[in-house]
């Protein structure tokens, strides 16, 4: 069995698929991989940024590196998952600009919880959505930099 469920799992991976998507199919596509390297990368900024912060001795130092993280891992990831959906389901997009919308979106990601701190949310609703646009904020960036 498990031999069987690596096998379908190989094939899987290399086939290429046959249903062609349509343009809102291709648009989820993109989001959904998207979100999901967007999460990859937030899960490598967070630890990056566990690690690297307390040593910073400076109160901008540790802002710089939680910013920096969030922008470079949670943007690169974010793109590469939209690529990936481009190059699994053949969508022809801009990768310039697809990687630059990840960084946008990276970078945007950093800064949500502060403006909804900033504009009066609650400290519990402000952390959950804070944390809830780490991973999608880079895949819309980067998604809406793909296709146009």
């Amino acid at each position: 069995m498990k031999r069987l469920l690596v096998a379908a799992l190989i094939l899987l991976a290399t086939s290429t698929p046959t249903v062609a998507l349509s343009s809102a199919g291709a648009m989820l596509a993109r989001l959904g991989l998207g979100t999901v390297g967007g999460l990859a990368g937030s899960v490598v900024a967070i630890a990056v940024v566990a690690e690297a912060a307390p040593r910073t001795e400076s109160r901008p130092g540790s802002v710089a590196v939680v910013v920096g993280s969030l922008t470079v891992y949670g943007g690169l990831g974010g793109s590469f998952g939209v690529l990936a959906a481009a190059s699994l389901f053949e969508i022809q997009g801009n990768v310039r600009r697809c990687l630059l919308g990840g960084l946008a979106g990276g970078l945007a990601s950093a800064f949500t919880e502060p403006i909804l701190y900033t504009i009066g949310v609650r400290p519990a609703f402000a952390e959950g959505l804070g944390f809830l646009m780490l991973p999608i904020l880079p895949a819309v960036g980067a998604t809406l930099g793909h296709t146009s």
